[in-house]
């Protein structure tokens, strides 16, 4: 049986590298609401369009989990990928975890919290924001991959 998920898991990753890298050096905001989903709508596309092309280039002759397996490998490529890079991004450009942090603090006194509330938040997320930042990445990237690869199972050709 052939696979593309090594193909369109690249194809994924580099992509979202090159968005995450591109907001940051042209300073799009964070509240951009195009930049909030684009990454997402581009990560399902990209598993969609790769359990479609598995379907093509085995001839239909696929079951539902077959296909679905290939689309959850391609997540995990542009998981493993992302994550590796949001890591040296982070290592590199340590000053991201400031905008990140004051963005946040900002939110948290919008809603009403005491600056020993927000100091304490502060404190915490520093403690954790590489590690945090890392879960977060992997458990949503693995959640939007899963349903985009049922998606693309579903629709796909089968025999």
């Amino acid at each position: 049986m052939k696979t593309n998920n090594i193909t369109y898991g690249l194809i994924g990753a580099i992509i979202l590298c090159v968005m995450f890298a591109l907001q940051w050096f042209a300073k799009i905001p964070l509240d951009n609401m195009l930049y909030k989903w684009l990454p997402t709508a581009i990560f399902v596309l990209v598993v969609i369009l790769g359990a479609m092309n598995f379907s093509k280039i085995n001839e239909a002759n696929v079951t539902f989990g077959q296909v679905f397996g290939n689309g959850f490998k391609t997540t995990a490529v542009i998981t493993v990928i992302f994550a590796l890079f949001f890591v040296l991004f982070i290592l590199l450009f340590p000053d991201y975890k400031d905008v990140i942090l004051d963005s946040s603090m900002a939110q948290s006194a919008n809603k009403g919290a005491t600056p020993e509330q927000i100091a304490q938040a502060r404190e915490m997320a520093e403690k954790f924001f590489l590690v945090g930042g890392l879960a977060g990445v992997i458990f949503i990237d693995l959640l939007i991959g899963v349903l985009a690869s049922l998606v693309g199972a579903a629709i796909a050709k089968k025999k």
